[in-house]
Protein backbone atom coordinates (compact mmCIF):
# COMPACT_ATOMS: atom_id res chain seq x y z
CA UNK A 1 0.00 0.00 0.00
CA UNK A 2 2.59 2.57 0.77
CA UNK A 3 4.82 1.38 -2.63
CA UNK A 4 1.64 2.50 -4.44
CA UNK A 5 0.59 5.75 -2.53
CA UNK A 6 4.32 6.91 -3.15
CA UNK A 7 4.04 5.64 -6.83
CA UNK A 8 0.76 7.64 -7.28
CA UNK A 9 2.40 10.61 -5.51
CA UNK A 10 5.31 10.47 -7.70
CA UNK A 11 3.83 10.16 -10.75
CA UNK A 12 4.01 13.54 -12.87
CA UNK A 13 1.28 14.69 -14.70
CA UNK A 14 1.38 15.71 -18.30
CA UNK A 15 0.75 19.29 -19.21
CA UNK A 16 -1.42 17.92 -21.97
CA UNK A 17 -3.89 15.69 -19.66
CA UNK A 18 -4.39 19.12 -17.79
CA UNK A 19 -5.38 20.68 -20.59
CA UNK A 20 -7.88 17.95 -21.80
CA UNK A 21 -9.50 17.88 -18.51
CA UNK A 22 -13.12 19.07 -17.17
CA UNK A 23 -11.50 21.42 -14.86
CA UNK A 24 -9.45 23.26 -17.46
CA UNK A 25 -12.39 23.92 -19.66
CA UNK A 26 -14.76 24.68 -16.63
CA UNK A 27 -12.20 27.46 -15.76
CA UNK A 28 -12.40 28.51 -19.50
CA UNK A 29 -16.14 28.66 -19.10
CA UNK A 30 -16.04 30.75 -16.39
CA UNK A 31 -13.77 33.47 -17.63
CA UNK A 32 -15.93 33.19 -20.76
CA UNK A 33 -19.47 33.81 -18.49
CA UNK A 34 -17.55 36.21 -16.40
CA UNK A 35 -16.26 38.48 -19.45
CA UNK A 36 -20.09 38.18 -21.10
CA UNK A 37 -22.31 39.19 -18.44
CA UNK A 38 -22.84 42.83 -17.44
CA UNK A 39 -21.43 44.32 -14.30
CA UNK A 40 -24.31 42.76 -11.80
CA UNK A 41 -23.88 39.51 -13.28
CA UNK A 42 -20.18 39.90 -12.65
CA UNK A 43 -20.87 40.77 -9.29
CA UNK A 44 -23.27 38.36 -8.55
CA UNK A 45 -21.10 35.41 -10.25
CA UNK A 46 -18.17 36.54 -7.50
CA UNK A 47 -20.71 36.34 -5.02
CA UNK A 48 -21.56 32.52 -6.15
CA UNK A 49 -17.57 32.07 -5.54
CA UNK A 50 -17.91 33.17 -2.49
CA UNK A 51 -20.97 31.09 -0.93
CA UNK A 52 -19.55 28.17 -2.60
CA UNK A 53 -15.90 28.43 -0.64
CA UNK A 54 -17.76 29.43 2.42
CA UNK A 55 -19.95 26.28 1.96
CA UNK A 56 -16.97 23.89 1.16
CA UNK A 57 -14.20 25.90 3.65
CA UNK A 58 -17.55 25.97 6.19
CA UNK A 59 -19.46 23.22 7.35
CA UNK A 60 -17.81 20.51 5.06
CA UNK A 61 -14.51 20.93 6.74
CA UNK A 62 -16.61 20.49 10.19
CA UNK A 63 -17.76 16.75 8.71
CA UNK A 64 -14.43 16.48 7.50
CA UNK A 65 -12.19 17.13 10.57
CA UNK A 66 -15.15 15.07 12.48
CA UNK A 67 -14.46 11.87 10.46
CA UNK A 68 -10.91 12.57 11.07
CA UNK A 69 -10.91 13.05 14.61
CA UNK A 70 -13.55 9.71 14.73
CA UNK A 71 -10.84 7.75 12.53
CA UNK A 72 -7.51 8.56 14.49
CA UNK A 73 -9.43 8.14 17.81
CA UNK A 74 -10.12 4.18 16.22
CA UNK A 75 -6.33 3.81 15.27
CA UNK A 76 -3.82 6.04 16.67
CA UNK A 77 -1.32 5.57 14.21
CA UNK A 78 -3.35 6.43 11.80
CA UNK A 79 -3.14 10.15 12.66
CA UNK A 80 0.90 10.29 11.50
CA UNK A 81 -0.05 8.89 8.04
CA UNK A 82 -3.15 11.07 7.41
CA UNK A 83 -0.97 14.15 8.60
CA UNK A 84 1.65 12.92 6.29
CA UNK A 85 -1.05 12.33 3.57
CA UNK A 86 -2.12 15.79 4.15
CA UNK A 87 1.08 17.91 3.92
CA UNK A 88 2.10 15.89 0.93
CA UNK A 89 -1.10 16.59 -1.06
CA UNK A 90 -0.94 20.27 0.39
CA UNK A 91 2.71 20.69 -1.10
CA UNK A 92 1.48 19.22 -4.16
CA UNK A 93 -1.32 21.89 -4.32
CA UNK A 94 0.78 24.55 -3.80
CA UNK A 95 -0.32 26.96 -6.20
CA UNK A 96 -0.30 30.17 -4.82
CA UNK A 97 2.85 31.70 -6.17
CA UNK A 98 2.82 34.84 -8.88
CA UNK A 99 2.29 32.03 -11.63
CA UNK A 100 -0.55 32.13 -10.14
CA UNK A 101 -1.34 35.61 -9.18
CA UNK A 102 -1.04 36.83 -12.94
CA UNK A 103 -3.89 34.15 -13.51
CA UNK A 104 -5.94 35.13 -10.91
CA UNK A 105 -5.32 38.53 -11.63
CA UNK A 106 -6.20 38.27 -14.98
CA UNK A 107 -8.91 36.39 -14.42
CA UNK A 108 -10.57 38.72 -12.37
CA UNK A 109 -9.55 42.07 -13.57
CA UNK A 110 -9.82 41.48 -17.71
CA UNK A 111 -13.70 41.21 -17.83
CA UNK A 112 -14.16 44.42 -15.52
CA UNK A 113 -11.17 46.28 -17.48
CA UNK A 114 -12.81 44.88 -21.19
CA UNK A 115 -16.86 46.72 -19.74
CA UNK A 116 -14.71 49.70 -18.81
CA UNK A 117 -13.52 50.05 -22.45
CA UNK A 118 -16.70 48.60 -23.78
CA UNK A 119 -18.58 51.94 -21.79
CA UNK A 120 -15.98 54.24 -22.66
CA UNK A 121 -16.53 53.91 -26.70
CA UNK A 122 -19.45 55.89 -27.31
CA UNK A 123 -21.54 52.76 -28.82
CA UNK A 124 -18.78 50.18 -29.78
CA UNK A 125 -20.12 47.27 -32.40
CA UNK A 126 -21.11 43.85 -31.92
CA UNK A 127 -18.03 42.55 -33.72
CA UNK A 128 -16.13 44.92 -31.43
CA UNK A 129 -17.40 43.54 -28.16
CA UNK A 130 -17.28 39.84 -28.99
CA UNK A 131 -13.82 40.61 -30.82
CA UNK A 132 -12.83 41.69 -27.33
CA UNK A 133 -14.12 38.25 -25.09
CA UNK A 134 -12.65 36.13 -28.06
CA UNK A 135 -9.11 37.31 -27.85
CA UNK A 136 -9.00 37.48 -23.75
CA UNK A 137 -10.34 33.97 -24.08
CA UNK A 138 -7.53 33.25 -26.43
CA UNK A 139 -5.13 35.19 -24.21
CA UNK A 140 -6.16 32.95 -20.71
CA UNK A 141 -5.73 29.70 -22.41
CA UNK A 142 -2.58 30.73 -23.70
CA UNK A 143 -1.64 31.37 -20.15
CA UNK A 144 -3.57 28.27 -18.50
CA UNK A 145 -1.07 26.26 -21.08
CA UNK A 146 1.96 28.25 -20.06
CA UNK A 147 1.11 27.71 -16.56
CA UNK A 148 0.23 24.00 -16.71
CA UNK A 149 3.89 23.54 -17.85
CA UNK A 150 5.09 24.56 -14.06
CA UNK A 151 1.94 23.02 -12.38
CA UNK A 152 0.05 20.50 -14.07
CA UNK A 153 -2.95 19.83 -11.42
CA UNK A 154 -5.71 22.12 -13.44
CA UNK A 155 -8.18 20.73 -10.12
CA UNK A 156 -6.28 22.95 -7.58
CA UNK A 157 -5.99 25.64 -9.78
CA UNK A 158 -10.25 25.90 -10.31
CA UNK A 159 -10.24 25.77 -6.76
CA UNK A 160 -7.79 28.17 -5.61
CA UNK A 161 -9.42 30.81 -8.52
CA UNK A 162 -13.24 30.07 -6.70
CA UNK A 163 -11.86 30.59 -3.33
CA UNK A 164 -9.67 33.39 -4.16
CA UNK A 165 -12.65 35.96 -3.50
CA UNK A 166 -13.71 34.14 -0.21
CA UNK A 167 -10.06 33.97 1.00
CA UNK A 168 -9.62 38.09 0.36
CA UNK A 169 -12.79 38.76 1.64
CA UNK A 170 -11.84 36.80 4.85
CA UNK A 171 -8.74 38.69 5.65
CA UNK A 172 -10.93 41.92 6.17
CA UNK A 173 -12.87 40.09 9.07
CA UNK A 174 -11.61 41.10 12.54
CA UNK A 175 -9.45 38.44 14.32
CA UNK A 176 -10.19 37.80 17.81
CA UNK A 177 -7.92 36.27 20.52
CA UNK A 178 -8.89 35.94 24.08
CA UNK A 179 -4.97 38.03 24.85
CA UNK A 180 -6.06 40.55 23.00
CA UNK A 181 -9.43 41.26 24.76
CA UNK A 182 -7.75 40.02 27.99
CA UNK A 183 -5.24 43.37 27.63
CA UNK A 184 -8.31 45.76 26.54
CA UNK A 185 -10.33 45.11 29.39
CA UNK A 186 -7.13 45.58 31.77
CA UNK A 187 -6.71 49.08 29.54
CA UNK A 188 -10.06 50.04 30.53
CA UNK A 189 -9.92 49.55 34.42
CA UNK A 190 -8.13 52.40 36.62
CA UNK A 191 -7.03 51.59 39.68
CA UNK A 192 -7.28 54.53 42.20
CA UNK A 193 -4.78 54.32 45.27
CA UNK A 194 -6.11 55.95 48.46
CA UNK A 195 -3.46 58.42 50.27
Amino acid sequence: MLHSLSSILRTPKNPSESQQSWSHWVLIALFGVLCFVPISGKLLFILGFVLLAAFIKGPLMIVVSAIFAFLISLIPPLAWVLSLFFVINELFFLARNWRFGLIAGFFFTYPFLRLLIERALPYPPLWEKFGTIIIGILFFYSLLVWFYRKNPNSHALVWSIVSLPFDCLVRFFPRFSRSSQVAKRASKKSYHFKK
